[in-house]
């Protein structure tokens, strides 16, 4: 009896992952990659138990393929920590763990190649499980994505020679506004890919403070970044080269001018559509945080006053 009680106590603590596979197909001049494998299917047991990899969805992105998988199971706890690794036959393809979301990882190959992709879950309370998995990346045919149209508000351009370096310094960090639209023009001889969260757990800092770059931006392309929420570099997710990782990192300060005149001007000047204030400078708005009695309370910094000005030019 005693020995059949220390059986069922060691049972029920095996942890039963699920590895959930999402895989994005790309296309690279016409060709694209996509998973020879049914994601369906479950797998063998192993001391993680029963394991089932399952395809969630997929998006046409140019050049090679990208696999974001997500290791779930009852048995993770909250505070699990989480390994990954993969081993490739072809040196075009490489992962990286989301930076807000360990439990998911993102594979990219930019050609055929045969992946095995390898996760331990270590929970706090120090049970662990290993699962692996492999996968087919194989060629197929596919359509370009289209080059952007439409006016840009501001350019930027991946120079020449940046391979897997930074694209800009804190210290070079652009200032732009919501509404604008920043072109990402690419002069270097490889591809580049505009990395923004998209898996973060708190759903208002995912697309902050644009979309991640459906697609690698080839030699000569562009890529237009439409900015649609405010963004500060040291208080958001890091935003990066998705082909290189997290040390190629682009910074950018994004700010909502229509949000601060909402907050700082409206009481005194009305709703920012029919402001009495339309067309103010930056310089004339400084100037009146000095000199008119009932503004020397505002706290806004020179970016904060650049934004509130841009929106009134509009």
């Amino acid at each position: 009896m005693k020995s059949l009680m220390r059986k069922k106590s060691v049972s029920a603590v095996v942890t039963v992952l699920v590895l959930v596979g999402s895989a994005f197909l790309y296309q690279n001049c016409g060709n694209s990659f996509q998973l020879k494998e049914d994601f369906a299917k479950s797998l063998s047991a192993s001391s993680a138990g029963a394991l089932e990899l399952v395809q969630k969805e997929q998006e046409p992105i140019v050049t090679g393929v990208e696999i974001a998988f997500e290791v779930k199971g009852a048995g993770v706890q909250t505070g699990a920590a989480y390994a990954w690794s993969i081993n490739a036959t072809s040196s075009g393809c490489h992962g990286h763990q989301e930076v807000a979301a360990p439990s998911v990882y993102s594979v990219h190959c930019e050609s055929p190649a045969e992946v095995t992709l390898y996760a331990q879950v270590t929970n706090p309370n120090g049970q662990s499980a290993q699962i692996s998995r492999k996968i087919s990346v194989v060629a197929s045919m596919a359509t370009p994505t289209p080059a952007p149209s439409g006016n840009a508000s501001q350019v930027f351009t991946i120079k020449a020679g940046t391979g897997n370096s930074p694209w800009n310094t804190s210290a070079t960090a652009l200032e732009m506004y919501v509404g604008q639209t920043l072109r990402f023009t690419n002069a270097d001889s490889v591809n580049h890919q505009l990395h923004v969260d998209r898996y973060n757990p708190s759903p208002d800092l995912n697309g902050r403070p644009c979309a991640h770059s459906p697609s690698p931006i080839a030699p000569g392309a562009s890529y237009d970044c439409v900015l649609t929420k405010a963004y500060d570099p040291s208080v958001h997710p890091p935003m990066w080269d998705h082909l290189v990782g997290t040390n190629a990192r682009f910074y950018i300060q994004v700010l909502d001018g229509q949000a601060l005149y909402a907050t700082s001007c409206a009481s005194c000047h009305g709703a920012l559509a029919a402001s009495t204030k339309k067309k103010r400078t930056a310089s004339q708005i400084t100037n009146s945080l000095t000199s008119v009695d009932d503004m020397r309370s505002l706290s806004l910094t020179p970016a904060q006053v650049r934004a509130i000005a841009y929106a009134l030019s509009l």
